[in-house]
Formats: C-alpha cells, structure tokens, sequence
C-alpha cells in the first residue's frame, strides 16, 4: 500500500489494515510490477494473498498523463501488466494464490472518463484473473458464494 501523507485517514487506515495481519505473514507491498514480486517469491509450497487487484489496476490507470481523456496507454499498460501477473501466478504452480479484488462495475455508469475507464478496466482484469483461477468466490455482505 502507497501512502499519501496528506491524506491522515487514509495512512491510519493503512496502519490499522497491516496491524491486522499475523505477525508470522511475510507481506510484500508493491503499488506496481507485482508479477515482479511474484517471480522473486522463494521456492517452495505456500500461499500468497494479493491484496488488491482493484488497488493495482487503479495505481497502473494513474500513472499515466491522460491528454483529451485518452485512456489507450493505460489501457494497453493495464492489459500488459495483469497479463504478466497471470503468467507469474500460472508459473509458481506451486504457490496457492488468493487475489482479492473488487466488483465495481454493478452501480451507475460513472459521469466521468476517468472512472468509466477504470471501472472498464478493473472488469477486465477481474475477468483476466477469474479465467485463469482454478476457483472463484463472490463475497458480498458477509456471504461468499462460489461461481467457479
């Protein structure tokens, strides 16, 4: 998680969220390149919980200058860069991997291309990652129902 020092709620919020974890968690925070911190996982069986992919996919939409709400770089950036953490995962088959993530496109079409194209592109991801899963689980209002 990336903290914003002019946001005081956010960075207490980040530090009651890593408070949470069990302190036996080896947590790697990365706001890119996370198929790179996958591929420098050690070898062995485990597990890793990748902790947002809604996050991710909104620090890849954000790095870029946007010129006229021209958003084809982010989208080739976010398509190149959540194809890349696919293949990480699918390579340390050996690693059981849980990505959490967000649903955000069942409310109203944003009034803004910015949100519009986010919202387009966190589905895609969700949908990049889902195909690839070899289960997946809707959690919604304390309930988690199994789609596949």
């Amino acid at each position: 998680m990336e903290e914003i020092e002019s946001d005081g709620e956010g960075v207490e919020r980040i530090k009651r969220h890593r408070g949470r974890r069990p302190k036996e968690w080896v947590t790697i925070e990365v706001p890119k390149l996370v198929h790179e911190a996958v591929d420098k996982l050690p070898q062995g069986r485990a597990a890793c919980i990748i902790d947002c992919l809604s996050l991710y996919v909104s620090n890849l939409v954000l790095s870029h200058r946007f010129v006229s709400g021209d958003f084809s770089q982010a989208e080739e950036n976010v398509i190149d860069a959540v194809d890349k953490l696919v293949d990480s995962c699918v390579a340390r088959s050996e690693i059981e991997f849980f990505v959490v993530t967000n649903e955000v496109g069942w409310g109203i079409v944003p009034e803004n291309n910015l949100a519009r194209a986010y919202r387009d592109l966190l589905g895609f991801a969700n949908q990049r990652m889902a195909r690839a899963a070899s289960s997946v689980y809707l959690c919604c209002v304390g309930l988690q129902t199994k789609l596949k």
